[in-house]
């Protein structure tokens, strides 16, 4: 096979926008010239813009398999799921469990005049809050919520449940 025609396939092959495909699109298109019995032939502008051509369309090709109905959703494509909700809160078990971790808070620190800060991030952790806000609604640091939401699991799981 003429070298030419080699390394013009895959100095084209570099132009693809699609990145990952360009290896394979070179090959393929390699595949295709040796096929075609054109592997010997001189480089001209006909081949140059035959090969542009195989390219182009090979590309498009492969994206346009890996990719098929990325970006379209229908009705039909979402499975129906039956699916009964049920809230954390509303389940004995937590009700339980919330309610002893009031009592100890309110026992061990609220009556004993200790900081609460603790206990206020877990307990917006556990209503689904994120770090950054609780940090700043409560004024205090990122890593500072973490923390005080781990000292109060650990607590919590040391000498409630």
């Amino acid at each position: 096979m003429n070298n030419q025609i080699i390394n013009y396939i895959y100095k084209e092959s570099e132009k693809l926008k699609n990145r990952q495909d360009k290896e394979d699109v070179a090959q393929e298109v390699v595949y295709i010239i040796l096929e075609k019995g054109m592997g010997d032939n001189e480089l001209d502008e006909g081949l140059k813009n035959y090969i542009k051509g195989i390219i182009w369309n090979y590309s498009t090709t492969l994206y346009n398999q890996f990719n098929k109905d990325t970006f379209t959703l229908t009705a039909t494509d979402i499975p129906q799921y039956n699916v009964t909700v049920t809230y954390t809160d509303e389940r004995e078990d937590y009700k339980e469990l919330t309610s002893k971790i009031r009592r100890y808070v309110f026992e061990n620190y609220y009556s004993k005049n200790k900081k609460l800060t603790k206990w206020r991030v877990f307990y917006l952790v556990l209503k689904g809050y994120d770090y950054r806000y609780i940090a700043d609604r409560l004024k205090i640091g990122y890593k500072t919520a973490i923390e005080y939401n781990y000292q109060a699991l650990k607590e919590i799981k040391e000498r409630i449940a």
